[in-house]
């Protein structure tokens, strides 16, 4: 019977310390973590990210084509851009024009089979003597579909038209047109 009373000693003595272990481990107060905010906000200007390198983009299998051409010196067919290996249909357009000229000089935007020849024209542009300006086309029409192993071809005539200004540019967007 001895034996009886020991172990139940035993056990409510160890209860008991167990009991005031956990009184004395919940009844600390928990530490509290305390940050200091700037007064102001900081401010900053535009981060710098990524910037695409290539000259096309694909979004949900949409395709665009991205070119920029500076005019070629000394020629009448200043810009000719390779099309894409799909048809594609011209979205946008930007000639910005800056001639040394005497005499006005005529434009013709077309596509062709060669790089220094226009057969199939879908624009054109009269420019004055010593113009600054640009010219914007955009407008998609059968005529200005751009097929694979073609070019977009920028033509000047004049009698002054070897005096283009390197500063000239060609920025052409194509969208490419998927067939299903």
């Amino acid at each position: 019977m001895t034996e009886n009373k020991l172990v139940i000693g035993l056990g409510v003595g160890a209860l008991v310390v167990l009991l005031a272990v956990l009184v004395v481990n919940l009844s600390r107060p928990t530490p509290i973590v305390q940050v200091q905010l700037p007064e102001e906000a900081i401010k900053y200007g535009a981060m710098p990210g990524p910037s695409l390198s290539f000259q096309q983009f694909c979004v949900n299998g949409v395709c665009k084509d991205y070119y920029f051409e500076r005019a070629l010196m000394s020629t009448s067919t200043p810009f000719a851009i390779k099309c894409p290996s799909a048809t594609s249909s011209i979205e946008s357009l930007i000639h910005n024009i800056y001639i040394a000229t005497t005499t006005a000089i005529y434009y013709d935007y077309s596509t062709s089979t060669s790089r220094y020849a226009s057969s199939t024209a879908f624009a054109n542009q009269s420019v004055s003597a010593s113009a600054k300006g640009v010219f914007k086309y955009i407008e998609a029409t059968n005529s200005s579909l751009c097929y694979p192993n073609t070019y977009i071809v920028v033509k000047g005539a004049g009698t002054d038209v070897a005096h283009l200004v390197a500063s000239s540019t060609l920025t052409v967007i194509l969208r490419e047109i998927n067939e299903r």
